[in-house]
């Protein structure tokens, strides 16, 4: 079974929540790179939009938290996972 991870998770590595340290610890016991779906790259991008609506970071701090991630998948802490949508519902449902 591969690990994945969901997007409050994601988020929880780059913006301060109540399970950040709990994610950062879990980081800690990976075995190679965390898959990355296309629906979480999505996502977390409209997570990140969020926070600014909210209030919680700046259009600045977004750019920087992007090229945060995006260096995280060019080093090979994220590898991005393409998943057909049809596959990816079916097996979702299943779980």
């Amino acid at each position: 079974m591969s690990a994945y991870a969901d997007t409050a998770f994601i988020v929880s590595l780059f913006l301060l929540e109540t399970t950040s340290g709990a994610a950062r610890r879990a980081v800690l016991r990976l075995n190679g790179p965390l898959p990355l779906t296309p629906l979480a790259l999505l996502e977390l991008q409209n997570t990140f939009n969020l926070a600014i609506a909210r209030n919680r970071i700046t259009p600045a701090d977004r750019d920087a938290l992007w090229r945060q991630f995006e260096t995280q998948i060019r080093t090979g802490f994220f590898a991005e996972t393409a998943i057909p949508a049809t596959e990816l519902h079916v097996e979702a449902r299943r779980l």
